[in-house]
């Protein structure tokens, strides 16, 4: 029989102008007409803010004077605000090879933003503009790889592109890529090196990378750096931020306790999306100790954290999944849950994949491969 242990108890929308000078005018490589030319030099150089001249343009066909237009129609500056505008002019300049188009697209459909959500749509858009050098792209196409968004999960993808997205200065695809040295995603673990690449992007002002280096700092025992680091990011706004500062301040670990700062800190992180937040506020529901006890609350909030790819979430989810407790039971879907779980580093989910692969269970064989897999990375978890 299984043994499996009770549960545990603990997307970037970017529409930018980054890049874009006449230079990313791209002409189609058919041999230009008179008038394929005259409109190229009378666009190349339009000033972002010129918005008749704009308009002009893009009514000729250019693409660049489209993507500038789609830009502006999402942030309404300089015309009225209008979502599904701004896509229809960003999928033409996306369709003529504009490489801030295309990566704009597929963060317009990663997010629904005036067209309807689509993870395969935004991972084709994306890869194109990654493929075509676009930075931003590189590190959103290995968020992609990261959470099997549109594309299959797959950890050794996702580290390839968060490093080529931060060797080319992208500041947040350095402080992704510190996570996957921190869990070993896709790459040997290395504590250090997720440290420094964390303090880059925190010295780069990613409120990201001030959470991740409070994180790891507080993890690796040093507490001082660590709460530093965590009150920066939560007074600047950070939601992960403030349910790790919020979850100090339960336990009065390096601060004094305080259960109602504690509160209000994860629920305005929760209403932010935390799923870390929500997991915590599970917790809590579930414990009856801060909040009155309800199990109900706790299970939403804990699939509502598995769903934003919280691991301990999908973990505990897993768990309720495999004994029926406040779900109907279904150990397939559990494993699936596991799984998610584990390929974020989650050992506990690695620890209970081991053992499930082992022995197997009805109409789930028996798989050794897999059973050494999991093995090999909890092993690589406690040489730390």
């Amino acid at each position: 029989m299984i043994d499996i242990k009770q549960p545990l108890s603990t997307l970037l929308f970017c529409v930018t102008l980054l890049g874009c000078t006449g230079s990313n005018f791209d002409k189609n490589s058919d041999k230009p007409t008179p008038k394929k030319l005259l409109v190229a030099q009378e666009c190349e150089y339009v000033p972002i803010e010129d918005i008749p001249k704009l308009n002009s343009c893009a009514e000729q066909g250019n693409a660049y004077a489209q993507m500038v237009l789609g830009v502006h129609y999402m942030k309404g500056e300089g015309v009225p605000l209008d979502f599904e505008k701004s896509a229809q002019l960003t999928r033409m300049a996306a369709d003529q090879g504009n490489i801030n188009a295309q990566f704009n697209l597929g963060t317009l459909y990663e997010n629904g933003i005036g067209v309807s959500q689509s993870p395969e749509q935004a991972f084709y858009w994306t890869n194109l503009a990654a493929n075509n050098g676009y930075p931003e792209a590189m590190n959103n196409l290995g968020k992609y790889y990261r959470l099997g968004f549109g594309v299959q999960q797959d950890n050794s993808k996702a580290y390839e592109w968060y490093l080529k997205a931060a060797q080319l200065g992208v500041a947040v695809a350095q402080v992704n890529l510190s996570r996957m040295y921190y869990y070993g995603l896709g790459v040997k673990i290395d504590r250090l090196m997720a440290i420094q690449l964390a303090e880059l992007g925190a010295k780069s002002g990613v409120l990201l990378g001030m959470t991740q280096l409070g994180f790891y700092h507080i993890e690796t025992g040093n507490l001082k750096e660590g709460i530093f680091w965590t009150q920066k990011a939560a007074n600047l706004g950070e939601p992960h931020a403030q349910a790790n500062l919020a979850f100090l301040y339960l336990q009065g670990r390096g601060v004094k306790k305080d259960t109602e700062k504690a509160k209000q800190l994860l629920i305005r992180a929760a209403e932010k999306q935390s799923p870390h937040a929500m997991f915590i506020l599970a917790t809590l529901y579930e414990k009856g100790d801060v909040f009155e006890k309800d199990n109900t609350k706790a299970h939403e909030y804990y699939l509502k954290a598995a769903k934003l790819g919280d691991m301990d979430a999908q973990h505990n989810i897993g768990i309720q999944l495999w004994h029926g407790t406040y779900i109907k039971q279904n150990k397939k879907e559990a494993v699936t849950w596991f799984e998610k779980a584990a390929n974020s580093g989650q050992i506990q989910s690695m620890k209970v994949l081991a053992e499930i692969y082992r022995t197997g269970f009805k109409d789930f064989p028996k798989d050794e491969e897999k059973e050494k897999y999991f093995r090999d990375r909890i092993a690589e978890y406690q040489h730390l």
